[in-house]
């Protein structure tokens, strides 16, 4: 009985030190970002071309924001997220390179700014082209076009 323990505490032993060196032995993996910052793109829509992501997830500008800093806070951004980087943002085909800025917002990530717009993404478009948000909120949100215009019209229009 003694000896059957002793064989099976050094099998336990064996095999947890077993483990351990396998593990040791790997290298660690690392977190990968994505090289470069975000890429703003054009794509046509019903809408026209617009502003979009490089996931093609449609990007709005709020007519508050008119003065170039992002005035949406707290609960509005739960529905309508800041488009932000910690790189600086690429501009895609179609996209003025000189109409694409950041606005810093502390923590080394910024918010993408089109032609002077602060761009936000919104969370009910689930798909690349959804153009949900287009002229919710009494008004307030539209799609930034290619030009860095707000587009105000209905994708029914």
């Amino acid at each position: 009985m003694q000896k059957t323990l002793v064989v099976a505490g050094a099998v336990a032993l064996l095999s947890l030190s077993a483990c351990g060196a396998k593990t040791e032995a790997r290298p660690a993996a690392k977190a990968s970002a994505p090289a470069g910052g975000p890429e703003v793109r054009v794509q046509q829509t019903a809408l026209g071309e617009i502003l979009t992501d490089q996931g093609g997830r449609t990007l709005y500008a709020f007519v508050p924001d008119k003065q170039g800093f992002g005035s949406c806070k707290l609960d509005c951004q739960a529905t309508w997220p800041p488009f932000v980087s910690g790189q600086k943002p690429k501009a895609g085909q179609g996209v003025d390179p000189a109409l694409l800025t950041v606005i810093p917002t502390g923590g080394g990530v910024e918010q993408v700014k089109y032609a002077g717009w602060p761009l936000y993404t919104y969370v009910p478009d689930v798909g690349p082209g959804d153009v949900d948000g287009q002229g919710e909120e009494n008004g307030l949100w539209w799609v930034v076009g290619a030009d860095g215009k707000l587009i105000k019209k209905s994708a029914a229009e």
